[in-house]
């Protein structure tokens, strides 16, 4: 995956994708790790791909598609849900 250049973020070649099974087991040694990497990939990159979390599949489809449902409203809809409201 290719990125164009956006002021405050560096250009990427992948999608960064972060482990964030070390989160929930206490005392893990890459806990800390973990949070560089997700803090790297959020605000180098700004967006990342998440594993380890434990969600059900299943749910993760629901999303899926549920997003993709979304991005195929018209762009005055999908501004109606914007950061800024």
């Amino acid at each position: 995956m290719t990125s164009r250049k956006t002021p405050g973020l560096v250009a990427f070649d992948r999608l960064p994708i972060v482990d964030v099974s070390s989160l929930v087991r206490l005392g893990s040694p890459e806990r800390t790790e973990t949070v560089h990497a997700l803090r790297r990939a959020a605000s180098e990159v700004g967006f990342l791909y998440v594993t380890g979390h434990g969600i059900p599949e299943t749910l993760v489809a629901e999303l899926e598609e549920i997003a993709q449902a979304f991005f195929k409203l018209p762009e005055a809809v999908k501004l109606r849900y914007h950061i800024r409201h």
